[in-house]
């Protein structure tokens, strides 16, 4: 049977049914519009170019953020499932607003995932299973929605941040770019002297004293005023566009 008769058959079986002959006439007309050959035909015709020549990608959505800090500081990015973990490390580098100065590493399921440094070996890693950056992927680790592991960045400030994987979707639209979805509160300055002095940073800003020799010091080595509140979502979007995927 060709395709038209049988879709023809369908509509007709759907159409004779007793579900739609007792529907209200003002249900009939909506859905004559939605369940006819053409619309059938449409959707087997696009499903067919999907499997063709569309390939579906995975897409990951983490919410990315810092620990130990009241009122928290977190980004939520989605970027695709089969990037390394040196790409991914770049995403939230922009996302979160650091300048990507120091080393870094991400631990999942007690495995260690870093970038070897000759000058800068972790020994109380040695121990532990080590994956290269730059050689696995996000996809070879990360299998589950809930999931959850640990990024950390700087090891003299120590940041560390949490992160949860939290969707898993398919989709053949072009993902060029990772995409920031939302975000809260500004990246604290680099070589602050981590969590404590960071909090410590917060404090002195908040005497809000002109005359205060510590906090216009603070100022001057900051290179101006420091607003903990600020994100702009646009900027940080602008951002990690230069974050290519293929």
């Amino acid at each position: 049977m060709k395709t038209d008769e049988l879709l023809t058959h369908i509509v007709e079986a759907i159409q004779q049914s007793n579900a739609y002959k007792q529907l209200p006439a003002e249900y009939k007309q909506p859905l004559d519009e939605i369940v006819n050959k053409d619309y059938l035909a449409s959707i087997i015709a696009e499903k067919k170019k999907t499997k063709r020549g569309q390939k579906k990608k995975t897409l990951y959505q983490f919410k990315i953020a810092l620990k130990d800090i009241r009122p928290p500081i977190w980004r939520r990015v989605v970027v695709p499932s089969h990037i390394t973990f040196a790409r991914f490390h770049k995403v939230i580098q922009a996302a979160m607003g650091w300048m990507d100065y120091h080393l870094y590493e991400f631990e999942v399921d007690n495995i260690l995932i870093d970038v070897p440094d000759e000058e800068y070996e972790l020994p109380y890693g040695r121990w532990q299973e080590r994956y290269h950056a730059r050689k696995v992927k996000l996809e070879q680790l990360l299998t589950e929605e809930g999931q959850t592991f640990t990024y950390t960045y700087d090891f003299g400030d120590h940041w560390v941040h949490a992160i949860t994987l939290e969707k898993i979707e398919e989709t053949t639209e072009p993902f060029p770019h990772p995409i920031c979805l939302k975000g809260k509160r500004a990246c604290p300055p680099e070589d602050i002297g981590g969590v404590y002095g960071y909090m410590w940073m917060i404090e002195t800003l908040e005497r809000n004293d002109p005359n205060d020799e510590e906090r216009n010091e603070l100022i001057e080595w900051y290179g101006g005023e420091f607003d903990p509140e600020y994100f702009d979502l646009e900027e940080t979007n602008e951002i990690l566009k230069s974050i290519t995927f293929r």
